[in-house]
């Protein structure tokens, strides 16, 4: 196991992995990403967030204290990382896969933000004459649209429509 995160100890703030000699900000606990590798920033038990036996939670809800007007949050569940999405799915950059009607939607679904945000990643890739372009059939960004689709303005290529 890697020691990149080790020297974080030094600093306040900062959460100590169970297995592995290093340390993670506060922030990552619980984010979705094994950042101690060891799993242990990611265990609502080990963080005492949950009540828990035999090393299963009891409950989903409640990841800070409640007020009056505030609503239980739900735990997220941890996201299934692929190396290939099944068709009809696009994978984020981090191996995640969501529904390819999730893709630039106007909300980030995937925790690394490239359902929204994959074209602003890679700007300069794709010429101006062929845009940046997220194309459900395949599920993947590309430079323009296939022949008989169009790019619409949220960047998505739809079937032309050949009436005008």
């Amino acid at each position: 196991m890697s020691d990149e995160w080790q020297h974080l100890c030094a600093y306040q703030g900062t959460y100590k992995c169970s297995k592995t000699m290093n340390c993670v900000f506060a922030k990552w606990l619980m984010d979705g990403k094994d950042d101690c590798g060891d799993g242990s920033d990611e265990d609502v038990c080990a963080h005492g967030l949950v009540t828990c036996t035999s090393n299963e939670p009891t409950t989903t809800t409640v990841l800070e204290p409640i007020t009056s007007t505030e609503k239980p949050k739900e735990i997220k569940k941890k996201p299934i990382l692929k190396d290939r999405c099944d068709l009809g799915e696009f994978r984020c950059l981090d191996g995640e896969c969501l529904e390819v009607s999730k893709v630039l939607d106007g909300k980030e679904d995937c925790s690394d933000a490239s359902d929204e945000n994959y074209c602003e990643m890679h700007d300069g890739v794709c010429n101006t004459a062929a845009r940046c372009s997220f194309q459900k059939d395949v599920g993947a960004f590309g430079c323009g649209c296939p022949k008989g689709f169009a790019r619409n303005p949220t960047g998505v290529c739809e079937i032309e429509d050949k009436r005008f």
